[in-house]
């Protein structure tokens, strides 16, 4: 269509192309795939309330979206007589995933699947993270967006007046996290959480009083870090890394026992340590605690104790 509006069928399409400059609206019954859906770039999609875009079919599906023009509501990766996989060819926006038992998610890649909803993955079957990213941006205002303990390749999260709830279990961010607005709240299931790569943290992160938070690449605070009595682990991969940022992280308990290691931190900031502080290497293999830069010092707020 070329500037019309369209309302598409709710069926089953062996493929489906989305094309033109017009606006198809999604109906309120599902629309079932046997096989790719192509959204070129001068159509809009338009979500019903509560359609889904099924994938149900044995092999593999292609999805290419628009992410910039549409939100395709909710996607279901279903199994049709045998296992599907749904491999995403662009940058996607939708609602909400849901991955049925022994169905596939792959990203196929960089690209970046954008979640809008407040219970935005269902995940029942496997996920082939590549280096792509989840990000979750919901279109509601304020209020809670849940979310699973899983793994995830890049997260980013970004809504003010969010709060996007880690449920229970095991959470590892494979690569890089940016929390670029809202809060990231580890606090309320308090998951068991590994940042493997780079931490930016532009809004909140609140973490869980009782599971251990591990870090093991640079962290940038510009916003607010809640510790609520927990403990960091610092476990570095490189041989030095940074913690810093425009805002002055303080840690309950700060523990790092992986010698040969050098932490940094931001000269001139006064990190506080409102717990146990403890750095523990061994002759000839020490933890170095320095500044980020020669000459220049930063300064320990101990108001707990040292081991």
């Amino acid at each position: 269509g070329t500037g019309a509006d369209v309302t598409l069928a709710g069926t089953i399409y062996h493929a489906l192309t989305i094309g033109g400059t017009g606006t198809y609206i999604l109906p309120a019954a599902d629309i079932t795939l046997r096989n790719h859906l192509n959204i070129t770039t001068g159509a809009t999609v338009t979500k019903s309330a509560a359609n889904k875009i099924i994938f149900a079919n044995i092999g593999t599906h292609v999805l290419t979206g628009n992410a910039i023009n549409s939100d395709l509501g909710i996607i279901q990766i279903s199994a049709n007589g045998g296992d599907s996989s749904l491999s995403l060819g662009s940058a996607v926006k939708a609602t909400s995933i849901i991955i049925d038992d022994a169905q596939t998610l792959n990203f196929s890649g960089s690209n970046t699947l954008t979640l809008t909803g407040t219970t935005p993955i269902t995940k029942n079957g496997l996920i082939t993270l590549s280096t792509g990213t989840f990000e979750f941006i919901p279109s509601q205002a304020s209020g809670t967006v849940n979310i699973p303990a899983i793994d995830f390749y890049n997260a980013t999260f970004n809504k003010a007046s969010n709060n996007f709830v880690i449920g229970a279990g095991t959470l590892n961010i494979n690569n890089n996290l940016v929390v670029t607005a809202g809060t990231l709240d580890l606090n309320n299931s308090h998951p068991t959480t590994t940042f493997f790569k780079l931490v930016t943290i532009d809004g909140n992160l609140s973490a869980s009083g009782t599971s251990g938070l591990t870090i093991k690449d640079d962290w940038t605070n510009n916003g607010t870090f809640a510790h609520n009595n927990g403990e960091v682990f610092v476990d570095p991969t490189a041989k030095i890394i940074t913690i810093g940022g425009s805002a002055v992280t303080n840690f309950y308990d700060f523990t790092s026992t992986t010698g040969g290691k050098t932490i940094q931190f931001k000269n001139g900031q006064n990190v506080g340590f409102a717990g146990t502080l403890t750095a523990t290497g061994a002759i000839g293999n020490r933890i170095n605690l320095y500044s980020d830069s020669l000459g220049l010092k930063w300064n320990i707020n101990l108001t707990g104790s040292t081991d």
